[in-house]
């Protein structure tokens, strides 16, 4: 049977990690191993990790904890994951999140038929009780076209929907970025899939995305992770640019640029706002072609690369007071 190892980095999740680690310890297929890692918890979470580990132990499931000595953010905690591995695949699992029963063994199984470098599949949003499903299936089957989608954010970069050989990994010295704790996954997972040779889907939803977790990074956006966000971005670019990769990649990346642009604006940081234009400026003529925002962002973001400073201010109060208007009214 092929071997798995299940990364669970663990921070500030007493209320989520004893769902999440049943979810696990609960999968119909069994050959794994588990590792946490604590990144300096100051809450119970490794304390309910170990009780649960102790319910389970009839399994004879492998498992480790590794302890961080400091806080070192999610991606350091992935890599400390990661170099701990021994199975031929490697799954990422978020402390707060849980999975399907069948989850392992619908990858696997996916794996070891068509011997894929990576099998993804569908997930849940799940945010106030409710359970919105996201599909992720695409009508193209080469990974760069895979890549490609990814870069446009037609499909999730995040690793958890996600199984992928640890060899490739290892033989392509992939490392996850140490002090980029938004857009991390961005930079490992397209390096990943850029080297895979087969990827495949799995039409289930099988993971649960939970969005109700306020101390998420991805509910805070300020000029910290707007600045780690696009060291992500420009570290892809990078990546793409010394390996040669297809110029279909490069096209799909403006889209990840202008993301990472808006995102800037969405803090609403003046500091921000000054470095937006210097910001991959290399899109200033591609603007209106992003597809995940509103027209007003692009008018705003339009403004500020033209310098036209009381305009983009004004831009940025009016959307201001479009959100107020509209959290008022759903009051």
């Amino acid at each position: 049977m092929t071997k798995l190892s299940i990364i669970i980095p663990v921070y500030g999740v007493e209320k989520y990690i004893e769902r999440c680690c049943v979810s696990v310890f609960e999968q119909t297929y069994k050959n794994f191993e588990l590792i946490f890692v604590n990144d300096c918890s100051k809450d119970k979470s490794e304390e309910i990790v170990l009780k649960v580990i102790k319910l389970y132990e009839a399994l004879g499931i492998s498992t480790k904890i590794i302890k961080h000595e400091v806080n070192k953010g999610i991606s350091a905690a992935r890599e400390t994951g990661l170099n701990a591995a021994t199975g031929e695949y490697i799954l990422y699992v978020d402390s707060d999140d849980y999975i399907a029963p069948d989850m392992l063994e619908l990858l696997i199984s996916r794996a070891n038929e068509t011997e894929a470098d990576i099998v993804y599949c569908d997930f849940y949003e799940v945010k106030n009780g409710r359970q919105l499903y996201i599909d992720q299936s695409l009508k193209v089957t080469d990974p760069a076209l895979i890549t490609a989608a990814m870069l446009r954010q037609e499909i999730v970069w995040a690793p958890w929907n996600k199984i992928f050989r640890r060899s490739i990994a290892v033989e392509h010295n992939i490392h996850w970025p140490i002090g980029i704790n938004i857009g991390e996954d961005l930079v490992v997972i397209s390096q990943l899939c850029c080297y895979a040779k087969r990827i495949e889907h799995v039409g289930n939803a099988l993971y649960f995305y939970n969005r109700d977790n306020v101390n998420s990074y991805l509910n805070i956006w300020n000029s910290s992770t707007c600045y780690q966000n696009t060291r992500a971005v420009a570290a892809v670019n990078d990546f793409l640019i010394h390996q040669s990769f297809n110029p279909i990649l490069f096209d799909a990346l403006i889209q990840t640029k202008l993301m990472a642009r808006y995102q800037m604006l969405y803090a609403f940081d003046n500091e921000l706002l000054n470095l937006v234009s210097d910001t991959f400026p290399d899109t200033n003529d591609k603007i209106f072609s992003y597809r995940n925002t509103s027209f007003y962002w692009k008018i705003a973001l339009f403004f500020v690369v033209k310098k036209k400073v009381l305009l983009s201010r004004l831009a940025l109060k009016t959307i201001g007071w479009i959100r107020k208007f509209r959290s008022y009214t759903k009051s």
